[in-house]
């Protein structure tokens, strides 16, 4: 009897142990579960805030870049409301057509009020407000609503970024998945079945559909259905999203250049890290274009540019954005205006570069459009020996240079101001890096030549004047020799 007695206990803490441990399994599935289907219902709700309002007539717009972090972030939806009779006001968040790019979207602040009514406007992560001020009739709507990085797959899908968008679909497949693992227990506990108050289980046999069909496969056949009915409904929307999502709007300090058209196919220019123009440059090329021999000048002189033979596009993507890539031997940009200019006395000359060879003009001055000019100056070249180098001519060979060089295979933003109060600068990736109290260059008129051009008799001039490497964003600024401060804000706002 002892014997019996100790089994039966030995039993009964054995099947209690099972029961304990089967009671956790099931409420790790439930909370599981729940979780999942917590995290599936956010997503769709920010989905349908994010497109909902269209049908009332509000703007939902992608934010593609960054000029209006922390507020807003790159993948955000904002929703703009159509303006209202009543006055606009200063601090509103505005969606408006981008004055310096005709056919953009802008989403920045309104900083302040200017002449004739116009508004100034101003990206938060900006250092200076937006050059081009704007009219109230250029506002397409105030910024309502966000919803924080919802059509970040979106902009992964149109930059052909597939693994992040693959990873997207497999974390959605596994939390579909998720959210159905505690199917059994909502049947069992539907039927009635769940444990009786003095905690034992009264075996109750779970109902099937299919009375051919055991219960733990008729379960995990409602799993896989459910399971695959999440993901449908997951990838719908997304393709929906794709094809008639919000339309993007600039927020960045990189760029004015957005594309507004919902078809993929009609992308026309980079969306994404075209910086902002700032400063008021005399002539910018941001080699934005997707396609073509023309390159659109994007400061006030409207000169655009020409791409010789030897200059070939690449294209962006919304980490890297596109440029020109020269040969270094016919490659070049010329000025399409036939006419020559005066050379300024006070100016900048700016210019990002990558290049693993010690050769080549970035820009600068000359007297002959094409070919080869025989009075040269006011430029930025790269030595023999790798260094960069900013000169202009004044009786004499008026020169400042990098210690550092620039031909290590990797991007540097370059730029050389001369004015008649502080001399001459040379500032490398963000930092002065040279000076000289020279405030005078040899008067002369021409066109400003970027790629290629005489280099004969300057110091440390390579033997190539050809530029081999990859260019972004040359600006020159005539009449306005940029200080430091300005200069550091163009070079840590990026390409």
């Amino acid at each position: 009897m002892t014997t019996s007695t100790i089994q039966a206990t030995t039993a009964a803490a054995s099947i209690r142990s099972s029961e304990r441990r089967e009671h956790l399994h099931d409420w790790a599935r439930l909370l599981l579960a729940t979780a999942a289907r917590g995290l599936i219902v956010t997503v769709l709700g920010m989905a349908f805030w994010a497109a909902a309002p269209a049908l009332i007539g509000w703007q939902p717009t992608t934010v593609m870049t960054g000029s209006m972090e922390p507020r807003l972030h790159p993948g955000d939806v904002v929703v703009a409301r159509p303006v209202a009779p009543t006055p606009l006001r200063v601090q509103q968040i505005i969606l408006f057509n981008d004055p310096d790019q005709r056919g953009h979207l802008r989403l920045h602040r309104i900083h302040d009020t200017g002449a004739n009514g116009r508004l100034i406007t101003k990206g938060d992560a900006n250092p200076q407000a937006d050059s081009t001020p704007i009219t109230r009739t250029a506002v397409e709507g105030v910024a309502v609503i966000r919803v924080p990085y919802i059509a970040t797959p979106i902009m992964w899908i149109r930059d052909g970024q597939w693994a992040r968008v693959a990873a997207v679909i497999l974390a959605l497949t596994g939390l579909a998945f998720l959210a159905t693992i505690d199917a059994p227990l909502r049947r069992r506990s539907a039927a009635g079945n769940l444990e009786d108050a003095d905690g034992h289980d009264d075996n109750t046999s779970i109902p099937v559909s299919d009375p051919g069909v055991p219960p733990f496969r008729a379960a995990k056949r409602r799993t896989r259905i459910g399971a695959g009915l999440v993901t449908v409904t997951v990838t719908v929307l997304t393709v929906a999203a794709v094809l008639i999502g919000p339309s993007e709007a600039t927020a960045a300090p990189f760029s004015g250049l957005t594309n507004t058209s919902s078809s993929l196919a009609a992308a026309a220019t980079f969306p994404c890290l075209g910086r902002t123009i700032t400063n008021s440059p005399t002539v910018d090329y941001g080699f934005n274009a997707a396609s073509g021999a023309t390159e659109t000048d994007l400061g006030s002189s409207g000169t655009n540019g020409v791409l010789s033979a030897g200059v070939s596009r690449a294209v962006g993507t919304c980490g890297s954005s596109p440029y020109v890539t020269l040969d270094g031997a016919s490659g070049q940009i010329t000025s399409a205006n036939p006419n020559p200019i005066s050379a300024p006395s006070t100016f900048t000359v700016e210019a990002w570069i990558r290049t693993t060879n010690a050769a080549g003009k970035i820009i600068g001055f000359g007297n002959t459009r094409t070919g080869t000019s025989s009075s040269y100056d006011r430029h930025l070249y790269i030595t023999s020996t790798g260094h960069v180098a900013f000169g202009v001519y004044n009786g004499g060979y008026m020169t400042l240079t990098s210690s550092a060089t620039v031909t290590n295979g990797v991007w540097h933003h370059v730029v050389g101001t001369m004015s008649s109060t502080n001399g001459m600068t040379l500032h490398l990736d963000g930092a002065t890096v040279a000076t000289n109290t020279n405030t005078t260059a040899q008067a002369d008129s021409g066109w400003w030549r970027i790629g290629n051009d005489n280099l004969n008799g300057w110091p440390n001039a390579p033997t190539d004047s050809h530029l081999h490497g990859d260019l972004d964003d040359v600006a020159v600024y005539s009449g306005t020799a940029l200080t430091t401060t300005q200069i550091t804000a163009l070079y840590n706002a990026g390409r």
